[in-house]
């Protein structure tokens, strides 16, 4: 892992708590919640945004998702949702690398 300031990991860390329970407070149900990119991978930097994903038992509404969405703007972060099918089954690039840096969060 590239050397990152302690003040960066601890910023990343608040940031990462702040997602989560916003995440845990909204009325998305979900199977399981985890990062990638450049998080999962530890080669993260000042500017990186916190990338989640969260899989869940059917696609959320379209208002739910762009609610959830734009609250983790705020905190420098992206989210997209993927069902467990998707997630195991989609041979795109993007699924194959976000299977690759998946990281589950245990909340």
């Amino acid at each position: 892992m590239p050397y990152v300031s302690p003040v960066v990991e601890n910023d990343f860390k608040d940031r990462l708590n702040k997602c989560v329970d916003i995440i845990k407070n909204s009325s998305i149900k979900y199977q399981s919640l985890g990062i990638f990119g450049s998080y999962a991978r530890n080669d993260y930097k000042a500017s990186s945004d916190i990338d989640f994903c969260i899989i869940v038992p059917e696609k959320p509404e379209r208002w739910m998702m762009g609610a959830l969405r734009e609250e983790l703007e705020m905190l420098h972060a992206d989210v997209v949702f993927v069902t467990p099918q998707y997630f195991e089954h989609d041979n795109s690039k993007f699924t194959q690398q976000l299977r690759r840096d998946y990281k589950e969060l245990k909340i």
